[in-house]
């Protein structure tokens, strides 16, 4: 075989493991041969948190419509199975960036913190919150412009440009009061928070 072929087929592999590659995106997604147990979550135990914290796995399909996101969960950790459930109080930092195919969300009483780019460029209508002591990090929602509402709950701080362009914002109805607002958390919705 020469040099030449040679080159060309490693070209051809190269291209067809880039293509097998592409075939998930950021959220998750991928074809629709799943195995029929595929379990939609990943989760990590962080400390400082005092429980688990939501992931999305990258490798199978992201579930369609409205979510209730599991309140407990076992986990691994890398060294071991943990068969004693815990909480799940946080949403990993772009756990749902670019999930276009999810409209609603629902987080359990435990969930306190929403990481940064969380849901960014998701496809989310509405956000139910059910704890008294909610973070939402920065840029958490940023370009989520098919949101319209946000309800239940206390919200403690907002991070910068959270909300930002989201365009159907209307109803915050979650409790601001004494929150910490950043710069920009709101620009571009139309509510009057500030």
């Amino acid at each position: 075989m020469t040099m030449k072929k040679r080159i060309a087929i490693a070209a051809v592999l190269c291209m067809a493991i880039i293509a097998a590659a592409g075939v998930f995106t950021a959220c998750g997604e991928k074809q629709a041969f799943v195995p029929p147990h595929y379990d939609y979550y990943s989760f990590t135990y962080d400390e400082s948190l005092g429980g688990l914290v939501l992931d999305v796995t990258h490798s199978g399909l992201l579930p369609d419509g409205a979510l209730s996101l599991p309140a407990s969960s076992y986990y691994y950790d890398g060294e071991e199975a943990h068969d004693e459930p815990k909480d799940v109080v946080a949403i990993a930092d772009g756990a749902f960036d670019g999930c276009g195919r999810i409209t609603s969300v629902t987080l359990p009483s435990a969930y306190k913190h929403i990481g940064a780019e969380a849901f960014k460029g998701s496809g989310i209508t509405e956000l139910v919150l059910n704890n008294d002591n909610v973070t939402i990090a920065d840029r958490a929602f940023f370009d989520c412009v098919k949101l319209e509402k946000v309800s239940g709950g206390k919200v403690s701080a907002v991070g910068s440009e959270a909300f930002f362009g989201c365009v159907y914002l209307r109803a915050f109805d979650s409790d601001t009061s004494g929150a910490t607002i950043a710069e920009g958390a709101f620009d571009h919705t139309k509510t009057d928070i500030s």
